[in-house]
């Protein structure tokens, strides 16, 4: 295993009767490691996660934990862990639910009570410390949950849709608060959502699954760059232009378009396609003022993969 790698999964498969799960799945993570797992529903992203946890077995490979990143006393604590399904402890409140996680990782009362506490204030729950977990919305529950995972500080968090029930605000400020915790020390993280849109922002590696194995495990900036099979533009004219001739030019030259207003057209041609054709096309409706190039996504990129 190399130094500066915290978890590495070699040839990991587990398949169910109806031969969905995982297969052969391989790849290290590293200290600064954001990633963020993707693929669709059934794709084993869950199955993935249950088993690098250790809460599922798997058939056949290996998971290996770097021996520097194991407290001595208590070995699990390097991990936080949240998984799809809630696991809570109704009977507790939530200032005890999440003080629970700290106890466990060996931290004594004053230090728990008072990591716990940091915890509610990353999730927005610290002024319903004293309730019970029961008298919660769903989403203030999903972010218990989240809260004892992250309140230890572990050096790895394992975290499966952990947006899914929170506000816009709360899942932005949870995932701010992971990347700079991954980034400051030394940590990593491996993240399951289908907000896209918030991994591509604060997550700087991509594991793409599709039908149980990897198809794609490296850095977010290459995935979105080499995954888009189309380019999206934009033109504005200086003028309003006839609405009537837009189909007829835009027919000829681009897969999709959209007028957006009297001045505006944003269309998206394939890389096979030459783009000064198009801007000269363009240029036949109006005089054009700006011409730019949309910024490549990662939810393009996936969505390019999976057409």
């Amino acid at each position: 295993m190399k130094s500066s790698s915290i978890i590495s999964i070699q040839n990991v498969t587990q398949l169910y009767d109806n031969n969905k799960g995982i297969r052969d799945i391989t790849f290290d993570i590293q200290k600064g490691d954001f990633i963020a797992l993707v693929g669709s529903n059934g794709s084993g992203k869950s199955t993935l996660i249950n088993s690098i946890s250790g809460v599922q077995s798997f058939q056949s490979g290996s998971i290996a934990i770097n021996d520097d990143y194991i407290p001595e006393k208590h070995p699990y604590s390097l991990l936080g862990f949240s998984p799809q399904q809630q696991v809570v402890d109704w009977y507790l409140t939530v200032l005890d639910n999440v003080m629970l996680g700290t106890l466990l990782a060996g931290h004594h009362n004053k230090e728990a009570m008072s990591l716990a506490t940091e915890a509610l204030k990353i999730v927005n729950l610290e002024d319903k410390h004293h309730m019970s977990v029961d008298q919660l919305s769903g989403g203030q529950q999903q972010r218990v949950q989240i809260a004892r995972a992250i309140a230890h500080r572990p050096a790895f968090y394992l975290l499966d849709e952990p947006t899914t029930g929170l506000d816009t605000e709360s899942a932005e400020q949870f995932l701010r608060y992971l990347s700079e915790s991954v980034s400051n020390r030394n940590a990593a993280a491996l993240v399951s959502s289908h907000d896209l849109n918030l991994l591509e922002k604060y997550c700087n590696k991509v594991l793409y699954i599709d039908n149980g194995k990897v198809k794609y495990h490296g850095n977010m900036a290459d995935f979105i760059e080499n995954n888009n099979k189309t380019t999206n533009y934009t033109v504005v004219y200086a003028e309003p232009i006839n609405i009537s001739n837009i189909e007829s030019v835009m027919a000829q030259h681009v897969n999709e378009y959209s007028v957006l207003n009297t001045h505006t057209v944003s269309f998206n041609i394939s890389h096979a396609q030459t783009v000064s054709d198009v801007i000269q096309a363009c240029a036949t409706l109006g005089k054009i003022q700006n011409f730019s190039e949309e910024k490549k996504t990662l939810r393009d990129s996936y969505l390019s993969i999976k057409q």
